[in-house]
């Protein structure tokens, strides 16, 4: 059979219109899949910002929690009517979104608190007494050294420690901090601290022991499968704390260590004090003894020249020496501090120079750094602090559910009680505070319909005044800590 031209012509023409059909049906099906690959993004895309709105609204929940009186009355630490599956809003699809700020309970480790961490109530590795580090669980010599090589200014070389020329001959060297830590993670460069002693086995950071994290070498992280959780330092530890040096009501504290002679005597008596105890610091300050802390004041006697002369103006600081006077005529002078009156000198006096100092300098505001607040810490910082043995401690943990926030407002309520002796509240007491302006807080921010979830860790910090945030970091990363809740809680 014979075929024409216009047959072969025709025959052509229909196999370049099939592969243009087919060719611009794969392009149709490509842009559609485009289109629906970016709808699925910007879906994701949106999801993801949704859900990390939903935890920082719950991290300024916290901080909003912190200021208001009426919700500090309620208890910040652990309270699920403010903190535990808050409905934030819903998104343009109808997806409802929750946070919840928790915190690892050291009353009960197989649940959560719904609540802040406070900084306070942990021990500052940047200003501990090396005594205090040593005693704090998971802590040796060695370790001691080295943190404190790390932390100093100097090339001196501790008898378990190492300085600059040890880290300059590891395979990857690096410059040590010869200054305070800015992060507790920062212990990871230092020489003999490990993730393990650090970080402890809570991988994901939810303070609950995981089936991984009680396998031993099965599955990350590594572990001991004890059946107990173990958290590190995290849960004793902190490099954050400082509050300003003002009393109860605010008031810049009056510093016995260096007075302004001008005004001293005034000043003490304006401040509610004894008039035998502003006699005692007003001859004390015109004889130059020197003081420390107000918590030297509790039972002191010093033997000053009989009569006195009034004020004098300041002068500068000598080593103090034998007072004398004409005739050799002494005279001996308690301070009329007692368990009674222990609460007011301990609030309204102070031994912190009036310069600017911790980790939010300004103004010239005098600062005390890296006390720990008796009303939170746990028993293991209480007793690593000079002074306070273990049974003191639990003492402490125990006595403190029972009074009230007025008897809690300063620190000599601890020697008021009966808990350590004279010596022993002298010792304690310049590592104390009964107040806490650092906090922790964890939010999970999340929507239970399509499961997406953001988790930020942030500390913040009330000491100037009003709540700020100096750290924030996501830990999404890590899984969610918890389950969801939604409409079902």
């Amino acid at each position: 059979m014979t075929t024409r031209p216009g047959q072969r012509a025709g025959g052509t023409v229909l196999v370049v219109v099939l592969v243009v059909v087919a060719i611009l049906s794969v392009v149709a099906i490509s842009e559609m899949y485009l289109a629906r690959s970016q709808a699925g993004a910007q879906a994701s895309y949106r999801w993801g910002q949704q859900a990390r709105a939903a935890a920082m609204s719950g991290i300024c929940r916290a901080m909003s929690a912190l200021t208001s009186e009426a919700e500090l009355a309620q208890d910040v630490l652990d309270n699920p009517v403010l903190f535990q599956a808050q409905r934030v809003s819903d998104d343009e699809d109808g997806q409802p979104w929750y946070f919840t700020v928790y915190a690892e309970n050291a009353a009960d480790p197989g649940a959560h608190r719904y609540g802040v961490e406070d900084e306070a109530g942990k021990l500052n590795l940047n200003f501990a007494p090396p005594g205090a580090l040593a005693a704090l669980p998971g802590m040796t010599a060695e370790r001691v050294d080295c943190l404190l090589d790390f932390l100093d200014g100097d090339s001196d070389v501790r008898d378990q420690g190492a300085e600059q020329e040890y880290y300059d001959a590891l395979p990857r060297p690096y410059v040590i901090n010869n200054s305070p830590l800015r992060t507790l993670e920062t212990l990871l460069l230092v020489k003999g601290f490990d993730a393990m002693t650090v970080l402890g086995e809570d991988a994901n950071r939810n303070g609950l022991l995981e089936p991984n994290e009680d396998d031993s070498d099965e599955s990350f992280p590594p572990d001991d499968g004890n059946g107990e959780l173990n958290l590190g330092l995290t849960r004793l530890a902190t490099v954050l704390t400082y509050e300003p040096d003002v009393d109860n009501e605010g008031n810049p504290r009056i510093n016995i260590a260096a007075p302004d002679m001008v005004s001293y005597q005034r000043n003490l008596q304006n401040a509610g004090l004894d008039p035998q105890t502003v006699e005692f610091l007003v001859r004390a300050a015109e004889n130059r003894i020197p003081f420390t802390d107000p918590s030297q004041l509790l039972g002191m006697t010093i033997e000053v020249p009989a009569g006195g002369s009034g004020p004098k103006p300041p002068r500068p600081p000598r080593p103090p020496r034998p007072p004398s006077a004409p005739g050799g005529q002494m005279q001996q002078l308690s301070s009329g501090v007692t368990a009674a009156n222990l609460s007011v000198v301990m609030d309204k006096l102070s031994c912190t120079p009036p310069v600017a100092g911790g980790n939010r300098p300004g103004g010239g505001q005098a600062y005390r750094v890296g006390r720990v607040n008796l009303n939170s810490a746990p028993k293991e910082v209480l007793a690593a602090l000079p002074g306070l043995s273990e049974t003191a401690a639990q003492q402490i943990v125990d006595l403190r559910e029972t009074l009230d926030a007025e008897e809690r407002s300063t620190t000599a309520w601890v020697y008021a009680q009966g808990v350590v002796s004279a010596e022993e509240f002298k010792q304690a007491a310049m590592c104390l505070t009964a107040r806490s302006y650092q906090y922790r807080v964890r939010s999970f921010g999340y929507s239970p319909t399509c499961g997406r979830f953001c988790v930020l860790e942030a500390v913040v910090d009330l000491a100037s005044g009003r709540p700020e945030i100096v750290y924030l970091r996501d830990l999404t990363r890590l899984g969610p800590p918890l389950a969801p809740l939604g409409e079902e809680r």
